[in-house]
């Protein structure tokens, strides 16, 4: 049932701006991204808003950006204009959401580097970008290599938050390709460019993301995290030989000691050749 009292011109400013900062990875924080969301979950659940939505989508001023970003979306989905329905608006919607859960990952990421990074120090005391395998395993193992519960609740933290570096790394290099076509496409449609373009190009794919914590050193920090897991599990190869569930790219796996070692070190390789593709 329609609220009287809820501004649906207003909502989708809100929500605007909130993709829009999660699209050039800013943070947002925690109340911006509780009322876009509510906005989302009252505008996609309201056929009466419908109608309302598409004149704001269509209309001139500051719905551009809302309106651009949902088009390019469906486009890649359809290959067509988009055509405003409630079917196409709650899947919208769902592209929404998860752009701004995106955001949120994103600052778990920040929160937990600052912890991490000064335990890489221990391992990787130089500055540098040039990462290499540890040549002296038996230095992890003590936080991370012994059959302890100490040893053990530490390499699940680090594995963890590998994790989470991969699911930053899949998504972020794709949007900062992304954006540039939503640029295009405001400027061809409006004759104008976001005041940030020219900043966000001249950073490129490496400077991608919000101060220090660029895509370039979230690849670091994946980097650094597969040596020190790489490292352990060749340590713990004959110490433990049962198997035991991982999740590797989206899918939970049945693997022994040996073949999660197996896949860091193939993860290791790709992160050092994708830091090295960096400029």
């Amino acid at each position: 049932m329609e609220d009287q009292n809820f501004d649906v011109d207003a909502s989708l400013k809100i929500i605007g701006d909130v993709l829009y900062k999660c699209l050039r990875y800013e943070p947002c924080d925690s109340a911006e991204i509780d009322s876009a969301l509510s906005a989302i979950e009252t505008i996609s659940n309201n056929p009466e808003y419908l109608r309302q939505c598409e004149f704001y989508f269509k209309s001139s001023g500051g719905s551009y950006i809302l309106f651009y970003f949902s088009n390019i979306i469906y486009n890649l989905k359809t290959k067509s204009d988009l055509v405003l329905s409630q079917d196409v608006l709650k899947w919208l919607a769902s592209v929404w959401k998860n752009f701004i859960q995106r955001n949120k990952t994103y600052q778990v990421y920040i929160q937990l580097h600052d912890k991490f990074s000064q335990i890489f120090a221990k391992y990787f005391p130089e500055d540098s970008t040039f990462i290499t395998r540890l040549n002296n395993i038996n230095l992890v193992s003590e936080q991370f290599g012994a059959s302890t519960p100490e040893s053990e609740a530490e390499l699940d933290k680090l594995e963890k938050f590998f994790q989470v570096c991969e699911e930053i790394i899949s998504v972020m290099k794709p949007t900062f390709y992304f954006i540039f076509d939503f640029f295009r496409e405001m400027k061809a449609f409006t004759g104008e460019s976001p005041k940030e373009v020219e900043f966000i190009e001249k950073r490129g794919l490496s400077g991608f993301g919000s101060g220090f914590y660029t895509y370039k050193t979230v690849v670091i920090d994946a980097c650094k995290s597969c040596a020190i897991l790489e490292a352990a599990y060749l340590l713990l190869k004959k110490k433990k030989t049962s198997r035991q569930f991982r999740i590797f790219d989206g899918k939970k796996k049945f693997l022994t000691t040996s073949e999660i070692y197996e896949i860091y070190v193939d993860k290791f390789n790709f992160y050092k050749k994708e830091l090295g593709d960096l400029k």
